[in-house]
């Protein structure tokens, strides 16, 4: 499928034990979901319509279930599958790997990047979400990792963010 980087939002954000370490409160997840779900609202009514997802445990799958909740409201909502390898959630939690499969079936499209796992597949699937959106949804306070690196891409290519944590913590 051709994806048109044009009106189309990318997710990027940590998985839930980082985003749940010590002192932050487990009702987080629930203001992530909100501050979500207004955004992705906004953003409909700014013409957005394809939401890629790199699908990994944490924020990728939380946002992709938001991304499904609007569809069933607006039946344009595309969401798509940004898969670094095929095997990619071979190691979730049963409960991740259960959610992960059910949001599988309800992608518009699938984008399979590798068959297999290769060192740095998951650095390819940050680039190519980057080079696949015109915006950035992410959860991001300033831990190293694969969600710094594409905040630190998209940034690099002139891509607006949007920072959950920010809005959420009032840093913006």
């Amino acid at each position: 499928m051709e994806i048109e980087r044009y009106k189309t939002v990318a997710f990027t954000g940590y998985r839930t034990h980082k985003i749940l370490r010590p002192g932050i409160p487990v009702a987080v997840l629930e203001n992530i979901r909100c501050e979500l779900k207004t955004v992705l609202r906004k953003l409909y009514g700014e013409g957005y319509r394809v939401f890629l997802s790199g699908m990994a445990e944490g924020f990728d799958l939380l946002a992709a279930e938001e991304v499904l909740l609007l569809k069933r409201e607006f039946s344009d909502v595309k969401l798509i599958g940004v898969l670094p390898f095929r095997k990619q959630a071979l190691k979730y939690s049963r409960s991740d790997r259960e959610r992960y499969e059910s949001i599988l079936k309800e992608c518009s499209f699938v984008e399979l990047l590798s068959e297999q796992y290769y060192q740095g597949c998951y650095f390819a699937r940050n680039d190519f979400l980057v080079e696949h959106c015109s915006v950035i949804i992410c959860y991001y306070d300033g831990q190293k990792g694969g969600t710094e690196y594409t905040v630190k891409r998209a940034g690099e290519a002139g891509i607006p963010v949007i920072n959950l944590y920010d809005k959420i913590f009032g840093l913006f």
